[in-house]
């Protein structure tokens, strides 16, 4: 069995700014993804400091595998749309051929705006941020605040 952190960008979901995102991680089993659970990584290197290696371990997080696969199930039909529509732009004087195309192009892009659209809905809301922080040993996103502005203030400085 093959465990695979390559998914941690198409499993990221409930992203909390500045401080860090939920990612499942998948193991293969004959090529198939299971997922193995949930961890919640920290980006921010102030609040690093209570983290073993920038991550929590959590309960699996079935946003980060709904949102995982609507992500691939859309670069898989931008994929088969693409290889649907290039052999057809040869034949585009045909209108069966132009209507195809247009029709996978189409697909092709409403799956792009799904994929690329994903990544904006899904942020934690309050709740969930909250949750999130609380793994880091603190009540709320708020106690962050004055130590994430800081962060912000020497990173744009630099």
């Amino acid at each position: 069995m093959i465990v695979l952190d390559a998914f941690r960008g198409v499993t990221k979901v409930d992203q909390v700014d500045d401080v860090g995102y939920v990612a499942t991680q998948f193991a293969l089993l004959n090529f198939i993804p299971v997922p193995i659970g949930s961890d919640f990584i920290i980006e921010s290197p102030l609040v690093f400091h209570n983290a073993p290696k920038g991550k929590f371990m959590i309960q699996t997080s079935y946003k980060s595998l709904t949102y995982s696969v609507v992500r691939v199930a859309a670069l898989v039909f931008v994929i088969l749309a693409g290889l649907r529509a290039f052999p057809l732009i040869s034949h585009l004087k045909n209108q069966r051929a132009l209507s195809e195309c247009a029709f996978a192009l189409i697909v092709a892009a409403v799956a792009l705006v799904i994929f690329f659209g994903s990544y904006r809905t899904s942020r934690a809301g309050p709740q969930r941020a909250n949750e999130l922080v609380q793994l880091l040993g603190y009540e709320s996103v708020d106690d962050l605040q004055p130590m994430l502005d800081t962060w912000r203030e020497r990173r744009a400085s630099e």
